[in-house]
Protein backbone atom coordinates (compact mmCIF):
# COMPACT_ATOMS: atom_id res chain seq x y z
CA UNK A 1 0.00 0.00 0.00
CA UNK A 2 1.31 3.44 -0.90
CA UNK A 3 1.70 5.82 2.02
CA UNK A 4 1.49 9.60 2.18
CA UNK A 5 3.47 11.62 4.74
CA UNK A 6 1.30 14.11 6.69
CA UNK A 7 2.22 16.69 9.28
CA UNK A 8 0.29 18.65 11.93
CA UNK A 9 0.72 20.60 15.16
CA UNK A 10 -0.37 19.71 18.70
CA UNK A 11 -0.41 21.79 21.84
CA UNK A 12 2.30 20.77 24.30
CA UNK A 13 -0.13 19.21 26.78
CA UNK A 14 -1.70 16.93 24.15
CA UNK A 15 1.71 16.01 22.78
CA UNK A 16 3.01 15.13 26.25
CA UNK A 17 -0.02 12.96 27.00
CA UNK A 18 0.23 11.17 23.66
CA UNK A 19 3.97 10.60 24.01
CA UNK A 20 3.49 9.26 27.55
CA UNK A 21 0.75 6.87 26.37
CA UNK A 22 3.03 5.61 23.59
CA UNK A 23 5.91 5.04 25.98
CA UNK A 24 3.65 3.13 28.39
CA UNK A 25 2.42 0.90 25.55
CA UNK A 26 5.84 0.68 23.93
CA UNK A 27 4.58 1.80 20.52
CA UNK A 28 5.98 4.50 18.24
CA UNK A 29 4.23 7.86 18.23
CA UNK A 30 3.79 7.48 14.48
CA UNK A 31 1.83 4.25 14.95
CA UNK A 32 -0.44 5.74 17.62
CA UNK A 33 -1.29 8.74 15.43
CA UNK A 34 -1.90 6.50 12.41
CA UNK A 35 -4.22 4.26 14.47
CA UNK A 36 -6.09 7.28 15.82
CA UNK A 37 -6.65 8.63 12.30
CA UNK A 38 -7.84 5.24 11.04
CA UNK A 39 -10.28 4.95 13.95
CA UNK A 40 -11.57 8.48 13.31
CA UNK A 41 -12.15 7.69 9.63
CA UNK A 42 -13.84 4.40 10.47
CA UNK A 43 -16.25 6.08 12.90
CA UNK A 44 -17.11 8.87 10.48
CA UNK A 45 -17.66 6.55 7.53
CA UNK A 46 -19.82 4.16 9.55
CA UNK A 47 -22.54 6.70 10.15
CA UNK A 48 -25.20 6.61 12.82
CA UNK A 49 -26.60 3.26 11.70
CA UNK A 50 -23.51 1.39 12.86
CA UNK A 51 -23.57 2.94 16.35
CA UNK A 52 -23.98 0.16 18.92
CA UNK A 53 -26.78 2.05 20.71
CA UNK A 54 -29.07 1.28 17.77
CA UNK A 55 -28.66 -2.47 18.28
CA UNK A 56 -31.15 -2.25 21.18
CA UNK A 57 -33.88 -0.56 19.16
CA UNK A 58 -36.86 -2.90 19.15
CA UNK A 59 -35.25 -5.26 21.65
CA UNK A 60 -37.65 -4.49 24.48
CA UNK A 61 -41.06 -6.14 24.67
CA UNK A 62 -43.34 -3.39 25.99
CA UNK A 63 -46.93 -4.10 26.95
CA UNK A 64 -48.13 -0.76 25.60
CA UNK A 65 -46.46 0.44 22.45
CA UNK A 66 -48.04 3.88 22.15
CA UNK A 67 -45.66 5.78 24.43
CA UNK A 68 -44.82 8.51 21.93
CA UNK A 69 -48.49 9.00 21.03
CA UNK A 70 -49.59 9.80 24.58
CA UNK A 71 -50.38 13.34 25.65
CA UNK A 72 -47.88 14.59 28.18
CA UNK A 73 -45.42 11.90 27.19
CA UNK A 74 -42.36 12.32 29.37
CA UNK A 75 -44.16 14.80 31.63
CA UNK A 76 -46.56 14.57 34.54
CA UNK A 77 -49.41 15.69 32.28
CA UNK A 78 -52.34 13.79 30.79
CA UNK A 79 -51.34 10.33 29.54
CA UNK A 80 -54.49 9.44 27.61
CA UNK A 81 -53.94 8.23 24.09
CA UNK A 82 -54.13 10.84 21.35
CA UNK A 83 -55.18 9.61 17.92
CA UNK A 84 -55.60 11.69 14.79
CA UNK A 85 -59.00 11.44 13.08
Amino acid sequence: MKMKHVQTELDLTSYSKLRNMCEMRNIPLKEAVRNAIMEYISRREGGVESDSIFSIVGALDLERRDWSERRGWGTSGDTTTRRST
